[in-house]
C-alpha cells in the first residue's frame, strides 16, 4: 500500500500538477487514516462508508481510492515477480566477459 501511495503522490503532486490538489489531499488524507492504526480505528467507530471515505468526484466520475490502491499494489507486486522471474539465473561469481564473441572480434 505504501508503494501505491507513493506512486499516486508523485504522480499528482499540486507542485507537478497545481489542479491535482483537492486529489492529492484526499489520498494523502487516505493514506495517513489506513496506515495509523489509532486513526483507522477512530474511523472504523465512525461507522463512515468505505464508498464515502475513500471516494472522490473528479470530473463527473467516482473514483475509490482505496480500489486504486489495492490495484497498484498488485500491480507492483506482479512486476517485480515478473522481473526477478525473467532476469535468468544468477551471474554472480561468472566472468562478465563473454570470451567467444571477444575471440571472434579479435580474429
Amino acid at each position: 500500500m505504501r508503494q501505491a501511495y507513493l506512486q499516486l503522490a508523485r504522480d499528482f503532486h499540486p507542485d507537478k500538477h497545481p489542479e491535482a490538489l483537492e486529489y492529492f489531499t484526499h489520498a494523502t488524507k487516505a493514506y495517513e487514516t489506513l496506515h495509523d492504526d489509532h486513526k483507522r480505528a477512530i474511523y472504523d467507530d465512525e461507522m463512515t462508508s468505505d464508498a464515502d471515505f475513500f471516494s472522490m468526484e473528479i470530473g463527473g466520475n467516482k473514483i475509490n481510492l482505496l480500489l486504486v490502491f489495492t490495484v497498484l499494489g498488485v500491480s507492483a507486486a506482479s512486476f517485480i515477480v515478473y522481473l526477478k522471474v525473467t532476469a535468468g539465473p544468477p551471474t554472480e561469481g561468472r566472468c562478465p566477459i563473454d570470451h567467444a564473441k571477444r575471440n571472434e572480434m579479435v580474429e
